[in-house]
């Protein structure tokens, strides 16, 4: 039932005798495959390979089944087994090539690719498993040239990657993703009138919407290069005036006023610099290079490094389902906006997006704010409130904090999730509702779960698409375009800023841990701009951080010498020092824990320790 190559006639080992049992199972788990039943194909598939351990292909499918689910490293899992074991069929490969390309593995990806795309096979439409994703063989070959280019474009190998992007758009000319990447990977090798030509192509396949801005900034770049300056100015305000608040244009209309010369202004009666608008921190800039980025209404990623190009892979791919996302990364790392990101990509962005902390609410009102309040329910519930998850009807619940949920309030939780149904407190009626649920945490839950404060199954129904956010010190090559699009904002500001750092001091900035991570930047840069830091006075805050590190971590090497004490009295002893290095603000030393102050709060009463003064 599976696509093979050549040479993998023996992928059942007991492809003789099969046992009857075990290949009705597999037929039954097939059809509710294709009925979309993922979860009653696993069951089936797993229990087919109980009987059958032995067979390659129940373990392919029960990993299809798992990938389906959106339960990845399950899927992973027995691909590789399978693989490893003998199975060469192109369903198992295409989609172990996917995976290795998401985590960063291109070479392996490539490897995966060619040997499909060198072997002679048929594609059945509608038959299990290719046959349910695409339409013929040429359209599936397609997207594995496609995702040879991707892979061969990470690699830094440009030309290789423009041959395979062609092969793609030949055997699909409607291939969209192909011609845009070709624009890019042609404006990489400076071929300008290549393309500008694909460019034009893509405008012409693409319906008008959001997608043309990303094609007519791309080819604005290639037209300014080749010396087509104002036709570069007409795209790029043809994106504004269509969507003024667009940031990728804003920034590029601002470079090319900066390569025209002081003073030149390419900007028509109320139009801004992007600078004005910009989002807080995470505008990914044409400056990184093959970088790759989501954006929408000034709300862009900024990221070139390998762990960022992952985190966008994933979210995108989490934009075009429905499926729950559970987002986990340190404090400041981004993780709303990347729940913003996903949100304005997906169908449901014409409909809200209704956010709620969860840390920010004490538990008795955390109820009432997620699900709504009848008149009179409680002492002051003096009219009907609708919760949050009714005000999201139809769109999408960004639960942040979600791991500071009570237990009580994530076995409601569990059963909105489970049901798409609740009741107000104090009500009688059942409302149902349609919400797509973005959550977002800062702890380990499965920590949490080992000890208790948070149900493992309501893990299980918020971790279908898990995204992990990297702490900036796994992330460094990306701090230079950070401090670049903090300054370029403060600088359209009209505040005075050193235009440049050295090497060196950037060198600095790079080596520093940064426990709050981006936010913690932006403060950082931000609070000597405001205060009106000259050049050199920013260079010595700079400095400062150096030697407060080179503190920071004898403090730390002199404080791990604490004898045999328990990991919760380690804890609380760390929390007092950082107390003690701070002043006594809980709102800093939050900051540098990498945890909300709320959060903070409850620890130090956890270990009954005496609140110190401060904010």
């Amino acid at each position: 039932m599976s696509e093979r190559l050549p040479g993998s006639e023996g992928l059942s080992a007991d492809a003789a005798h099969p046992p009857v049992a075990s290949e009705r199972m597999h037929r039954d788990g097939i059809r509710a495959f294709c009925e979309g039943d993922y979860a009653e194909a696993l069951r089936l598939f797993s229990q087919a390979a109980l009987i059958n351990p032995s067979n390659l292909e129940f373990r392919k499918d029960m990993g299809h089944a798992h990938l389906h689910l959106g339960q990845i490293e399950d899927a992973q899992r027995l691909y590789r087994s399978a693989w490893d074991d003998g199975a060469r069929v192109v369903d198992l490969a295409f989609n172990l090539a996917l995976l290795d390309l998401d985590q960063g593995q291109a070479a392996e990806a490539s490897g995966m690719l060619r040997s499909v795309v060198e072997q002679d096979f048929t594609i059945r439409p509608g038959r299990f498993y290719l046959g349910l994703l695409f339409p013929s063989t040429s359209l599936f070959m397609a997207e594995c040239c496609l995702y040879l280019g991707i892979s061969s474009r990470e690699r830094g190998r440009i030309p290789r990657a423009i041959e395979h992007l062609q092969r793609a758009v030949e055997l699909n000319p409607r291939l969209h993703s192909a011609h845009q990447l070709l624009a890019e990977c042609h404006l990489a090798e400076k071929r300008w009138d290549r393309a500008i030509e694909r460019c034009r192509e893509l405008l012409d396949l693409l319906p008008t919407g959001e997608e043309l801005a990303t094609v007519r900034i791309t080819m604005a770049t290639a037209l300014f290069e080749s010396g087509q300056v104002q036709e570069a100015v007409r795209e790029l305000q043809q994106v504004l005036d269509r969507d003024p608040d667009n940031e990728d244009a804003q920034y590029h209309l601002t470079r090319l006023e900066e390569r025209l010369g002081e003073g030149t202004s390419l900007r028509r009666r109320g139009q801004v610099d992007s600078a004005e608008v910009a989002s807080p921190l995470f505008g990914l800039t044409s400056e990184a290079p093959e970088g790759t980025a989501i954006g929408h209404r000034g709300l862009t990623i900024i990221g070139q490094s390998q762990a960022m190009r992952r985190v966008m892979r994933h979210a995108r791919l989490a934009a075009a389902s429905n499926s729950t996302v559970l987002l986990t990364g340190e404090n400041g790392t981004g993780k709303e906006l990347i729940a913003r990101a996903i949100y304005h990509f997906s169908p449901r962005r014409d409909k809200p997006l209704i956010a709620v902390n969860c840390a920010a609410l004490p538990e008795t009102l955390l109820e009432s704010e997620l699900f709504g309040h009848e008149k009179g329910a409680f002492t002051g519930a003096e009219a009907q409130k609708k919760g949050r998850f009714e005000l999201a009807d139809g769109g999408t619940l960004f639960l942040d904090e979600v791991g500071e949920m009570s237990l009580a309030t994530q076995v409601k939780l569990l059963r909105v999730l489970q049901e798409r149904e609740f009741t107000r407190v104090g009500g009688t009626e059942t409302i149902v509702v349609d919400v797509r649920i973005i959550a977002a945490t800062n702890q380990d839950l499965q920590e949490a779960i080992r000890v208790g404060r948070f149900r493992e199954d309501l893990y299980f129904r918020l971790n279908v698409l898990p995204i992990v956010i990297p702490p900036l010190r796994e992330r460094r090559e990306d701090i230079p375009l950070l401090v670049e699009h903090i300054m370029r904002r403060h600088r359209g500001a009209g505040r005075a800023i050193a235009p440049r750092l050295s090497r060196e001091e950037m060198e600095i900035l790079m080596d520093h841990s940064w426990p709050g991570n981006i936010r913690e930047l932006e403060n950082f840069l931000e609070r000597a701009i405001v205060m009106g830091h000259s050049g050199q006075q920013l260079i010595e805050e700079i400095r400062k951080l150096r030697r407060r590190e080179t503190t920071r971590h004898e403090e730390d090497t002199a404080f791990a010498v604490l004898g045999d004490l328990s990991l919760a009295e380690v804890e609380r002893a760390y929390i007092l020092h950082v107390l003690d290095q701070t002043g006594g603000s809980q709102r800093q030393a939050a900051e540098i824990l990498g945890i909300n102050p709320s959060t903070l709060w409850r620890r130090m009463k956890r270990y009954e320790s005496p609140e110190p003064e401060g904010d």
